[in-house]
């Protein structure tokens, strides 16, 4: 059985003494080295020791709870591994948290703070760790426990650049190649450049994929014709695979992995033209893979004119306590509602979710379906574009009880199914009809409504008061908690993949909670 981790409670002459020259630069060191001993209690010790269960070693591991509490050092102190493992040995701030005596030996090694993490990740205790927060927040009084009961939230997301290399089409497919033949050569227990001889492959052999191409790069037909070189060399390779079949396993699973991501991306980028040449597709393929080192990285946006190459991080705020209530990440192509959904779960075990405060964006979600029918949802409502100078449809009075439609002119058309259709004698026949619509429109105007337009009419009226015009600036606190967990967290991915990103969102967002929570005691002090 793995160690506790049972620093002492009591503060010895110099700890104090160090605590009062971290008074003003360093109050979380010193808030965790007061609180550890309640964040990290017997029944959070036992559930994160699951990290080491059936899993036999030649020494025994490090305590799972001093390891957790490294990860969330790490994440105040932003620091990379090897800084990590600097400061446990040798930064008088990280031992008295960490509860260990000065020593010449390190406390641990990169090796065992890598298996800690991975561990965490595979056992889902990130998100663990960000609820023990919450729930020592709670255990401490900090707040009242009847708000966790009625969830007020406020849900918001922040770009992510992903950690892999973006490359154009040659490149992408010329790595990808590239990992085909070397993941081969591992499988063989060959050299790479055995492969690549015995197949000639001449794009590989050169220093980057465009310079053994050896194009002139402003020519009209450059890109086509490096296009054709890169094809060349995968049927070379398709060509040595089917020479040496029998010696070696291709349906190995990486190598059967490395080559679908190939023909995934040719598939993607690349169509055929009638005389059988292969040309750059038009347009962006759905759900397109942007970079080997990173596959599940993503083209998306946040705005028209913002684009995010890898992902989105989600938060999730209580407004009526200030704590983080969840996080997570998705690809930067997945919709804002998605998002919303992935952190549904967790929200439904803190408590029952009342009132949610989101952007239009989140509006298609099921939590926001969901609150909906149970409680109140604050956004701010569609707003319908028009032509210039002609009237938008929120200048047409929707009454979704009587099923009608009234114009700007006053007119009424009823509602069939999700539109309502106006008369082409009515519209002809308006005074209005020149700011309505086209002169020579052949059918009159028509009203489309939204599949949610019920919860769209409700935020319009509320929107027009005073009080509901008060309620969306609540939404403010959520916006700054992100800010600042993207400011700590920094603008691009430190892993590849979403899980790993889940996990570093979710300890930012719990050093976030820590900090509100040492706000919260020096109030009480």
């Amino acid at each position: 059985m793995t160690a506790r981790w049972n620093p002492p409670v009591e503060f010895s002459p110099r700890e104090d003494k160090l605590c009062k020259r971290l008074k003003t630069t360093g109050r979380l060191f010193v808030f965790l080295r007061k609180v550890r001993h309640q964040l990290f209690d017997d029944a959070t010790q036992e559930k994160l020791e699951s990290i080491h269960a059936s899993k036999p070693r030649g020494t025994e591991p490090k305590p799972a709870a001093m390891m957790v509490m490294v990860v969330l050092l790490q994440s105040y102190t932003r620091c990379s591994d090897d800084e990590a493992v600097r400061r446990a040995e040798m930064d008088g701030a990280w031992r008295m948290v960490l509860g260990v005596p000065d020593s010449d030996e390190p406390l641990f090694s990169k090796a065992t703070l890598v298996e800690a993490r991975k561990s965490l990740v595979a056992n889902h205790l990130d998100e663990f760790i960000l609820r023990r927060t919450i729930d020592f927040a709670r255990e401490s009084k900090l707040f009242d426990p009847a708000k966790l009961a009625r969830l007020r939230i406020a849900i918001d997301s922040a770009p992510l650049e992903g950690l892999g290399r973006v490359e154009d089409t040659l490149n992408l497919l010329g790595s990808a190649l590239w990992v085909l033949v070397s993941t081969m050569a591992v499988t063989l227990m060959v050299p790479v450049e055995q492969i690549v001889n015995e197949a000639n492959l001449q794009l590989l052999s050169a220093t980057s994929i465009k310079r053994g191409m050896d194009l002139d790069w402003s020519a009209p037909n450059a890109v086509d014709r490096g296009l054709e070189q890169m094809f060349r060399e995968i049927q070379r390779v398709q060509a040595w695979i089917e020479t040496n079949s029998q010696e070696w396993h291709f349906r190995d699973g990486l190598v059967l992995r490395a080559h679908e991501q190939l023909f995934r991306i040719v598939l993607q980028d690349v169509e055929i033209k009638e005389d059988g040449s292969p040309k750059i597709r038009q347009g962006v393929t759905p759900d397109r893979q942007i970079s080997i080192e990173d596959e599940e990285m993503r083209h998306g946006r946040k705005t028209k004119s913002e684009r995010i190459d890898g992902y989105k991080r989600y938060s999730s705020c209580s407004l009526d306590i200030g704590l983080k209530m969840a996080a997570c990440v998705l690809p930067a192509n997945v919709g804002e509602a998605h998002g919303a959904d992935k952190m549904k779960p967790t929200l439904e075990q803190l408590g029952q979710v009342c009132e949610a405060h989101v952007d239009r964006a989140f509006l298609p979600s099921k939590l926001v379906e969901q609150v909906a029918q149970t409680g109140r949802v604050v956004c701010r409502p569609y707003m319908a574009s028009a032509a210039a100078g002609r009237h938008g449809k929120h200048r047409f009075e929707i009454d979704l009880e009587t099923k009608t439609v009234i114009c700007p002119a006053g007119e009424k058309a009823a509602i069939r199914g999700q539109k309502a259709q106006f008369s082409l004698a009515t519209c002809q026949a308006c005074p209005q009809r020149q700011q309505c619509q086209k002169e020579d429109s052949k059918q009159g105007r028509s009203v489309s409504l939204h599949p949610k337009e019920a919860l769209l009419q409700t935020l319009k009226q509320r929107q027009a008061t005073a009080e509901g015009r008060a309620e969306l600036r609540e939404r403010t606190v959520v916006e700054h908690g992100l800010a600042h967990l993207c400011n700590r967290q920094g603008p691009r991915a430190r892993y590849i993949g979403v899980k790993k990103n889940d996990y570093d969102v979710r300890r930012h967002a719990a050093v976030d909670n820590l900090f509100w929570a040492e706000r919260q005691f020096s109030v009480a002090v």
